[in-house]
């Protein structure tokens, strides 16, 4: 006969295929006890059916980690973007405004800077459905009015980009621009945002 052996809680025999809350009632009431009938271990819980709790329990840990991941890795994502165009309006601002001397290789950067953000907001990617709550100021809108919003970022970029073409090398030619580039983030912070 094997000798059983110690595991926790658990005296285990390796030749027997008894769950571990058996093995336990033979420990506690006995063996003859539970050949007898006299005692009968709860048959809802075996290891098979712990380890489809545990799988499933892991399993759906792990979906609300990822969904809770996506949502926020899409709030930061967005909040980065803005971050990043906000940087090129200031850089731009003062020039516009003639509060720096007027360098027009500054400017053009700054510009083509804005142009690649702003061509790289996918509206899709940055505002996924589900996204709309948590450390967020966006409004509902945005989700039921999908291609109003579209098209407002759609204006922001056509701005920028005629703005990169038109290739401003001096203030005068760089106020309207700029304005014109300010006014879409007043629009669309007063409509989009809460």
């Amino acid at each position: 006969m094997a000798k059983p052996r110690f595991a926790g809680a658990f005296v285990l025999d390796r030749r027997s295929h008894q769950s571990p809350i058996t093995k336990i009632s033979e420990v506690v009431h006995g063996k003859a006890a539970l050949d007898e009938g006299r005692v009968r271990p709860p048959a809802y819980v075996t290891i098979q059916s712990w380890s489809l709790m545990k799988t499933c329990l892991i399993a759906f840990s792990i979906f609300a980690a990822l969904t809770g991941t996506v949502h926020a890795d899409a709030i930061a994502a967005r909040q980065a973007a803005m971050k990043r165009i906000s940087q090129q309006l200031r850089v731009l601002s003062p020039f516009a405004k003639g509060d720096l001397d007027y360098d027009a290789a500054a400017v053009m950067s700054a510009l083509q800077t804005l142009d690649a953000e702003v061509k790289a907001y996918d509206v899709e990617v940055l505002f996924p459905a589900g996204s709309e709550t948590g450390n967020t100021k966006v409004s509902q809108k945005i989700w039921t009015d999908r291609p109003g919003f579209q098209a407002a970022v759609d204006k922001f970029s056509g701005d920028v980009a005629s703005a990169v073409a038109a290739n401003p090398h001096d203030v005068a030619a760089l106020t309207p621009l700029v304005a014109a580039i300010g006014s879409n983030c007043g629009s669309c912070h007063g409509a989009w945002r809460n």
